[in-house]
C-alpha cells in the first residue's frame, strides 16, 4: 500500500509541476492565493470565527427572547 501512495504521489507531482509550468491561469491563481494563505495564523482565524459564531448565536437568541417578552 505505500508503494502504491508513493507511486500515485509522484505521478501527482510531475503533473501539477508541468502544468504550473505551461497554465498561465495556474501561475496567476498561485500568486494570487499563496501569500494569503502563507501569512495565516490558523489559531487566531477560529478564535475569530468562533467569537463571531458564538456572538451571532446569542445576539439571535436576545432578540428573539425580547420580541417574546415586549409583545405580552
Amino acid at each position: 500500500m505505500n508503494a502504491f501512495l508513493k507511486k500515485y504521489e509522484l505521478i501527482f507531482w510531475d503533473t501539477l509541476t508541468v502544468l504550473m509550468a505551461n497554465s498561465k491561469f495556474v501561475q496567476k491563481t498561485i500568486r494570487i492565493a499563496y501569500p494569503i494563505f502563507q501569512g495565516i495564523d490558523y489559531k487566531k482565524l477560529l478564535k475569530a470565527i468562533t467569537i463571531s459564531g458564538v456572538s451571532g448565536f446569542t445576539t439571535g437568541w436576545l432578540i428573539y427572547y425580547a420580541i417574546l417578552f415586549f409583545k405580552n
